[in-house]
């Protein structure tokens, strides 16, 4: 599953399709899959990053 979800976010990204993502996959109560790629700002070259409030708290 992680190399099928990192080729599709590459080819998003490369294409142009999307500037930067997170991507936080949960199977079962459990976080089986998380990435944050690309730029939250392109333009100043900021990468994208984990926001807090979403990572620390348990999504049902």
């Amino acid at each position: 599953m992680k190399t099928q979800i990192d080729t599709v976010i590459e080819r998003a990204i490369m294409a142009g399709k999307i500037v930067g993502t997170v991507v936080i996959v949960i199977k079962d109560g459990e976080t089986v899959y998380s990435r944050a790629a690309g730029y939250a700002d392109r333009e100043v070259g900021k990468p994208t990053e984990w926001l807090k409030s979403a990572h620390s708290r348990k999504i049902r």
